[in-house]
């Protein structure tokens, strides 16, 4: 809290559920960096516009949906929501783009002969 206090001020002091759910929301948003950047090396660049454009949806119908009731905790939890869905979509794409390249480079049976 005295971090809290000093940093942001007296209106944000108490708010320290809504900093650690921040913190986890950076987390999940390090490691949907990690696998765009795995995306964009497979050259997905346009499913990557959707998967964004999805967070962000996510993340805008989230902050109206828990923002009213929750203040900034809602606010909170609706970026960390957002980086859920980010996450799951440079995932799906990454592992997409693997299964394709397994299936392009894997040896048939005859090839191994």
């Amino acid at each position: 809290e005295q971090v809290l206090l000093l940093l942001y001020g007296p209106e944000f002091a108490n708010e320290v559920p809504a900093f650690v759910i921040l913190m986890v929301a950076a987390g999940l948003g390090y490691a949907a960096t990690f696998l765009q950047a795995a995306a964009t090396a497979a050259r997905t660049l346009r499913a990557q516009v959707v998967v964004i454009g999805f967070a962000i949806l996510a993340t805008a119908v989230l902050c109206i949906w828990l923002v009213p009731p929750y203040g900034v905790t809602g606010a909170a939890l609706a970026v960390c929501g957002g980086a859920v869905v980010e996450l799951m979509g440079n995932a799906y794409l990454v592992r997409t783009f693997l299964r394709a390249f397994d299936s392009v480079s894997a040896p048939s049976p005859a090839q191994e002969e």
